[in-house]
Parts: structure tokens; C-alpha cells; sequence
């Protein structure tokens, strides 16, 4: 078992080998990997519902205010497990699957319920430096996807296979110049964060339990390069990197791109664009997305805002055990058509998996980071 002492010293050499999987991310190399059999695409948070209200107030020092978040929801994800029975990284299929039913026994349906509160003390009179703690619940359970085929997760002997129940405590500071005049797609300035979270793990299947260590880093920026009363074009950067630190990691959390936010993404594929969900995970992830969107005037006195979205992204992880792995770098671009009305931000295009060729759709409900 780890603990947070250790944790921190290796903290330093943990950040190093982070910067060194970015770098190695301009590198055009891919893993010489057979493909998969076709799997479902679709892995989103679908069947569920998640509600988050936020609310200001005057803080207890006399030149910030005190922010506080609650968010609590769950629901039911179709989701791949990315490793074969002998812990071998798994690739995903090369061609887009479409809406076809499992095929393997490698999908899971998984049943999450969560609940996070947060705490943000600003410790300015502008708002923009901040330190913020958060509490973080969430169960999840894994069933098979088909009744008729073993999940290959359900073989491997790990006490998460049928799920977990983690609760969480974290604690960072961070930095925003964000303005949001009217609506997510006017948003103007910068936000950075740095967080660390500790977890306790417990396997509900034998009782038995571990302790996990995050520590994150985050970075937004949304750039107006033209503004006027006909077009609106903007340029919107977002990097996240994270460490897991623990003798064990369970699945669930290898799978997942965390730092400051309600929901992590689902590893690489969660957050590079045309890759599958919960692909290419590892204890070590880097991830970058680059936007450029222009929006057009608003139609119907200005409460619908067309536009048009290009995106650029990528990542890489580790091999599992803080050792590089070229295998997992990620890049992908595509393009949408989107709109903006009463604050809900819907999107539908194509995303494409630049290594392997691989086309699919890209629709959605709000924006992606």
C-alpha cells in the first residue's frame, strides 16, 4: 500500500515522464497491433441524468467570494474493456462498427451513480485566484453486456470486475480570467487548475481494499480572433494530464482522465475525438484538444446561434506501470455543425481516427471540455 508520503516524493519524476509522453506525442509512431472485432462506438452517458447548481456567496475573507458546486446523477453506460486475460492492452476496431450488437466478450454495461460537492474560496477581489477542496462519491457496477457471453473483465480475477464503491477527497488551487458573456461559445479567457485526490477503494465483490492518488493538471483557453455583429471566430485550446499513484489501481479508475471536474473523461478515447470510449488507458495520460469555431448572427432574435466547429486532438499514455508506451498515442480531427439555444449546446458531424483511417460520427449535447 501505498501512502501520500510516497506519493508525493514521486510526484516530481512523476510530472517529468508526463512532459516526456507529450513530447513524444509529436511523434508519428503507431503500434503494429491486430485489430479487434467491430464494437459498439456509442459509449456515452446516455440513459441518465445528472443535475449541478451552483451558488455564490460572500466568502469569509473580505476580498474573495466563496463558490459552492453540487452535482449528483447516474446512469447506464455500454462501454469496451480495453485488456485481454493476460493483461495485454487490447486494440480498438479499425472500421467504424455502427450501431451493431455486442460481438465479444469484451463489452460491459455498466451502472454508475455519483454525487460530488465543491468548495471554492477565491482568494481575490477580481475572482481569479482560487483554492477549491471537493468530495466525491461513486458506485459502480459492471454487468455483462450480452447474457450469453462472459465479460472478458469478468475472467481476469480482478476484485473490480463487478464494480467498485470510491469516495473521494481532493484539494487545489487554480487561476481564470474566464468571461462568459452569453452562452458556453462566447466564453473568452483562460482557467488552469492543479488538484490532488485521494481515494479510497472498495470492492464490494470480496470486501478488499485499496487506496489511490491523483494528481492532475488542467488548462483552458478560449481566444476571440475576429468579432463583429455578423460572425463570431474563436480558437479554444484545452490540455489535462494526470498521475495515478498506488500499489493497485482498479480498472475503473485506469479507464478515466480525471482532475477538477464531476465526470472524468473515459481515458484517451473519452477525450480525443473518433476513439473509442475507455481506450488506451494507463496510470500516466496526456491529452490535448485544439477548436476552431465560427458562429454566425442569431436567428430568431438571437436565441438560436448557428456555427461550424474544426477540431484537432491528441494523447498518448503509459504502458501501465509508468514506462512510455508509443503504442497509445492518439490523433484525430473532424468537424460539426453546431447550435446554441437557451444555453444547451448541441453538435452533430464526423470525427477521424488520423493513425488508423478510421471515420465515425460525432454528435452530441454540450461542449466538450
Amino acid at each position: 500500500m501505498e501512502t501520500i508520503r510516497t506519493s508525493v516524493r514521486r510526484s516530481s519524476s512523476v510530472i517529468t515522464l508526463i512532459i516526456a509522453l507529450i513530447a513524444l506525442g509529436f511523434s508519428p509512431l503507431a503500434a503494429d497491433e491486430t485489430a479487434s472485432a467491430p464494437l459498439p462506438s456509442f459509449n456515452f452517458r446516455f440513459w441518465g441524468l445528472d443535475l449541478m447548481h451552483t451558488s455564490l456567496l460572500k466568502g469569509p475573507l473580505p476580498w474573495g467570494a466563496l463558490e459552492f458546486t453540487g452535482a449528483s446523477g447516474g446512469g447506464i453506460i455500454e462501454r469496451n474493456y480495453f485488456r485481454l486475460a493476460d493483461g495485454s492492452r487490447r486494440p480498438e476496431a479499425i472500421t467504424w462498427p455502427g450501431f451493431s450488437p455486442p460481438t465479444g466478450g469484451e463489452e460491459l454495461t455498466t451502472l454508475t451513480a455519483d454525487l460530488w460537492l465543491r468548495l471554492t474560496q477565491y482568494l481575490d477581489a477580481g475572482s481569479h485566484f482560487r483554492a477549491f477542496a471537493y468530495a466525491r462519491s461513486r458506485l459502480v457496477r459492471n454487468i455483462a453486456a450480452d447474457s450469453l457471453v462472459i465479460p472478458t473483465l469478468f475472467t481476469v480475477g480482478l476484485p473490480e470486475a463487478q464494480g467498485t464503491f470510491e469516495n473521494s477527497l481532493a484539494g487545489g488551487f487554480g487561476y481564470t480570467s474566464m468571461a462568459k458573456p452569453s452562452g458556453d461559445w462566447s466564453r473568452k479567457g483562460v482557467r488552469a487548475d492543479i488538484c490532488y485526490e485521494w481515494s479510497y477503494e472498495l470492492y464490494p465483490e470480496d470486501l478488499s481494499t485499496a487506496f489511490v492518488h491523483e494528481i492532475s493538471a488542467e488548462f483552458s483557453l478560449f481566444l476571440p480572433l475576429y468579432s463583429s455583429d455578423s460572425l463570431r471566430l474563436v480558437i479554444a485550446d484545452h490540455a489535462l494530464a494526470s498521475a495515478l499513484l498506488g500499489g493497485t489501481i482498479p480498472e475503473q479508475r485506469l479507464s478515466s482522465l480525471g482532475g477538477n471536474r464531476y465526470l472524468p473523461f473515459n481515458a484517451l478515447g473519452g477525450i480525443v475525438r473518433g476513439v473509442d470510449d475507455n481506450a488506451a488507458d494507463g496510470r500516466l495520460k496526456a491529452a490535448n484538444n485544439i477548436e476552431l469555431a465560427l458562429f454566425f448572427p442569431g436567428l430568431f432574435k438571437g436565441i438560436v446561434v448557428p456555427g461550424v466547429l474544426i477540431f484537432f486532438d491528441a494523447g498518448i499514455a503509459d504502458d501501465g506501470a509508468f514506462g512510455s508506451d508509443p503504442g497509445t498515442l492518439r490523433l484525430s480531427t473532424g468537424g460539426a455543425l453546431t447550435v446554441e439555444a437557451f444555453g444547451f449546446y448541441l453538435y452533430g458531424g464526423g470525427a477521424l481516427n488520423v493513425l488508423t483511417g478510421r471515420p465515425e460520427p460525432y454528435v452530441g449535447i454540450g461542449t466538450h471540455f
